[in-house]
């Protein structure tokens, strides 16, 4: 009873065993199942008949096709499909697959000056199939990348000679001397497996993050496999593009570098030497040098000098060094020169030099040189100069000019203060000793009136626990219970004043102002009681609009915090 029931269990074994490789074997495409055939004196149609069975696929030819007398006496052991067909038929016939099915037909002709050649490249010491090897003419640039199974075809020109090179990551580059080919060819290619250096795979992981921060083009998986087999670029002089892949250079255009390119509407280049003109735009993996300008964009994967114009953006994802002018946008991660952006400049780690955009620049570490933007300038660590609506930064070595400046290592304070028209007044200065803004409110609370305003400052150490200040300050002056906002009475303001420590969070300062006081309609109700505020004057006078205008010296004290 034993014994049966061990029978049985090697017997459940082995059919999971055979089913398992059946249906791997099923699950590849026909012309990639491996089969092994001892052929002694078989015609060509008992042969497919036995190829059939063997690899579980079924044939479809016209009769005709088949040589009927031939018999073969020969022996296949673990060979594709392909491979048993092509030494059958010596490139005779071509094959398609649909399905499980093999159709046989007529090899299409190649044109009076094209050549191809075909066949698998396999690993010398495994012997196993290598996929997605690069194989390419060195000249002119024609090439194929070996599918998932191994299997290869090239079409080349027809010339005298070719020197064919493959790359392969982690396979040693191989050259080929061809000669005297004639319509097709089957070349098996044995490729030596390397062991890679540190340095390549750290440059191979660098540039694939490369390629995935450049989103504007996806590359197919041919062409990434190019991409990452051909480390060391190749170098050609010219390359003519419609669009990507579709010029000079072909398949291998995103790893060619080049001194000129010229793309009707688009193009890819390894890099560019010298010059780059795009219609609509230009992508390149690695360096620019010179110039280049593009009608919609350009996008650059390492350093780039010279001159980049572009419609609408520029996109570098290393160093720029020179002129970027970008009708919307230029990003680069990190720049020194010249950039002119129509709304935004963004670097990602350091700028050198001039930063002009019509909306923001951004520069995520440090900016040295100016920044000038219509709304708002950053930059974590300033040394130079931000003119901005808006300048905001961590530390600045320099000064910030604009409406509003915050310096978060900077000049920043809470004051109350008292002069000689308003009691209570409250105020917030922020930006840097060398240029700050002041926004200040106040109320008068025996004329029941109040006022806002705006000023900017600059300041000077006069020891190791005093300032002197310089503001200059507008406010516009209000009613409390008939507020009219489109009245001009603008209280102006000049003060200087002497700032000292009390403690290490708080200050004392004082000094004299100059007052320049415009009160519109100084007939009316509202206007004569605006005109009556001031303590004295040693100017006064009216216009024929009824608009007055008061002068006057006073007096200002305030408490400072933080």
């Amino acid at each position: 009873m034993g014994k049966i029931v061990y029978r049985i269990t090697i017997l459940i074994g082995v059919f999971f065993i055979v089913s398992s490789a059946l249906q791997a074997q099923v699950s590849l495409p026909p012309l990639e199942r491996t089969i092994t055939l001892d052929l002694s004196g078989s015609t060509i149609k008992e042969v497919l008949v036995k190829i059939e069975q063997e690899a579980a696929f079924s044939f479809a030819y016209r009769s005709s096709l088949i040589d009927k007398t031939s018999r073969l006496t020969r022996s296949y052991v673990s060979k594709t499909v392909r491979e048993i067909l092509d030494d059958i038929f010596q490139t005779t016939l071509g094959y398609k697959q649909k399905g499980n099915y093999v159709i046989l037909r007529t090899r299409a002709k190649l044109n009076q000056r094209e050549i191809s050649i075909e066949g698998y490249f396999i690993d010398a010491k495994t012997k196993d199939k290598v996929p997605f090897v690069s194989i390419f003419d060195s000249v002119s640039l024609s090439s194929a990348v070996s599918d998932e199974y191994g299997y290869y075809l090239l079409k080349l020109n027809k010339k005298d000679s070719f020197n064919i090179s493959t790359r392969k990551n982690g396979y040693q580059n191989k050259s080929i001397a061809l000669s005297k080919i004639d319509g097709s060819q089957v070349v098996n290619i044995q490729v030596d497996p390397v062991e890679l250096v540190d340095a390549i795979i750290k440059d191979t992981l660098t540039f694939m993050q490369k390629l995935k921060n450049i989103k504007l083009f996806k590359p197919s998986s041919k062409q990434e496999a190019n991409l990452k087999n051909i480390v060391t670029p190749l170098f050609q002089n010219t390359q003519i593009s419609l669009i990507p892949y579709v010029g000079t250079n072909r398949q291998l255009s995103a790893r060619t570098t080049v001194d000129y390119s010229f793309n009707i509407f688009g193009g890819i280049n390894g890099g560019v030497r010298k010059a780059e003109i795009g219609g609509l735009f230009n992508i390149n993996w690695d360096s620019v040098s010179h110039f280049q300008v593009a009608g919609l964009f350009n996008t650059v994967g390492g350093p780039q000098k010279g001159l980049q114009l572009a419609g609408l953006a520029n996109l570098n994802i290393s160093s720029f060094d020179g002129v970027q002018v970008g009708g919307l946008i230029n990003r680069a991660k990190s720049f020194n020169g010249i950039q002119v952006g129509g709304l935004v400049n963004n670097i990602a780690d350091t700028s050198n030099g001039l930063q002009v955009a019509g909306l923001i620049n951004m520069v995520n570490r440090t900016h040295r040189g100016v920044q000038v933007a219509g709304i708002i300038n950053y930059a974590k660590k300033v040394e130079g100069v931000q003119i901005g609506f808006i300048n905001l930064n961590d530390t600045i070595n320099g000064v910030s000019i604009g409406f509003f400046n915050f310096s978060r290592k900077g000049y920043h304070q809470l004051e109350i203060a008292a002069d000689e028209i308003f009691q209570s007044n409250i105020s917030f200065k922020t930006g840097t000793h060398r240029f700050y803004n002041t926004f200040t409110a106040g109320y008068r609370f025996n004329d029941n009136l109040w006022m806002y305003g705006y000023g900017i400052g600059t300041s000077f150490k006069t020891s190791k626990k005093s300032r002197l200040f310089l503001d200059l300050q507008a406010t516009n002056i209000q009613e409390a219970d008939q507020v009219d906002y489109r009245a001009f009475n603008l209280l102006n303001k000049l003060t200087l004043s002497y700032d000292f420590k009390l403690f290490s969070k708080g200050s004392m300062a004082i000094g004299p102002s100059y007052n320049i006081f415009l009160i519109e309609n100084s007939n009316t109700e509202r206007g004569a009681k605006l005109t009556n505020i001031t303590p004295y004057n040693f100017y006064s006078s009216t216009n024929k609009n009824n608009f007055n205008v008061q002068m006057w010296l006073g007096a200002y004290v305030a408490l400072r915090f933080f």
